[in-house]
């Protein structure tokens, strides 16, 4: 029996979403402050570890990303504003 046909794909990881942030992104940073704003404390090496998959916090985790979802939204509306720029 040939397994090739039920290759299972693997599960994207938080690493995954940062690995698609743009350089110099103040996603991290952002989660750290909305997580203040809500009176929970965490360190941006707490963040880090989550995201490396070294410590599990889903409240981190959901609140990442949600700022990488804000993030790749805002990074996509100014590339399409560019390219209708460029192109007038």
């Amino acid at each position: 029996m040939d397994n090739t046909t039920n290759k299972e794909v693997p599960a994207a990881t938080l690493r995954d979403v940062f690995n698609r942030l743009p350089p110099r992104n103040s996603a991290v940073r952002d989660t750290v402050a909305r997580l203040k704003s809500k009176n929970i404390k965490v360190a941006a090496t707490t963040v880090y570890g989550v995201i490396a998959g070294r410590s599990a916090n889903a409240v981190v985790a959901a609140e990442f990303l949600d700022v990488a979802a804000e993030v790749l939204a805002n990074t996509k509306r100014i590339q399409d504003r560019t390219t209708e720029l460029a192109s007038a």
